[in-house]
């Protein structure tokens, strides 16, 4: 048995918890808030992950496990589903209270049509190699991120990108490590965009 990948889930876990240690004003109390929104991320992620498993796109480096599965997944990436947006979110919230100031939002926009191109001409590229992980993973973050510029009122996207780099760097390499996943960054952002968005729509629900 290997405790890699489950030393990489309690890290993750440590995080959360030193954030919330810090005890930092306005952080505390939107538990009501993560929990939900990084339940259901990761409940999504879940089941992707046992899809691309079953349609035998994604694999496990059995060095890295315990060897226990649940539904054909390690149990150290049923745990990973849950954590991974739960910590995304403690650090988003943090780097918010840190940085409060807003002003770069303006640019945002920009960005994400730049993006938003991208994904288009990757899903062109794709489509024609006819590789299904790839085209639903940028499929859905096309509709997601096109519907959060351009239907959704909610403005955080400044915010989740400034978190989603942080997030990139503390959470790729070993998750490519571990899976030897193509185009992880996407798969990160697809689930880091989902829950964010949930969280902001939660609390503005909240607030109404």
């Amino acid at each position: 048995m290997n405790y890699t990948y489950l030393l990489i889930d309690f890290i993750l876990l440590m995080i959360s918890m030193f954030i919330a240690l810090k005890k930092t004003p306005g952080l505390a109390g939107n538990w009501k808030f993560t929990v939900p929104a990084s339940s259901v991320s990761g409940l999504l992620l879940a089941i992707n992950s046992s899809v691309l498993v079953r349609l035998g796109s994604l694999t496990f480096n059995s060095q890295y496990l315990l060897g226990n599965f649940i539904a054909g997944l390690p149990v150290e990436e049923w745990l990973f589903c849950f954590l991974m947006p739960f910590t995304a979110l403690n650090i988003y919230m943090y780097l918010n209270f840190r940085f409060p100031h807003n002003g770069l939002d303006k640019f945002s926009l920009t960005l994400s049509n730049l993006l938003l191109g991208i994904f288009v001409a990757v899903l062109f590229f794709f489509y024609r190699s006819g590789n299904i992980y790839l085209i639903s993973i940028y499929g859905a973050l096309l509709l997601l991120l096109g519907y959060i510029e351009y239907v959704n009122k909610l403005r955080f996207m400044y915010r989740f990108y400034r978190a989603y780099l942080f997030c990139l760097v503390l959470f790729y390499p070993a998750y490519w490590l571990l899976t030897g996943l193509p185009q992880v960054y996407a798969y990160f952002m697809l689930i880091m965009l989902l829950a964010v968005y949930l969280f902001e729509l939660f609390r503005n629900k909240a607030r109404e």
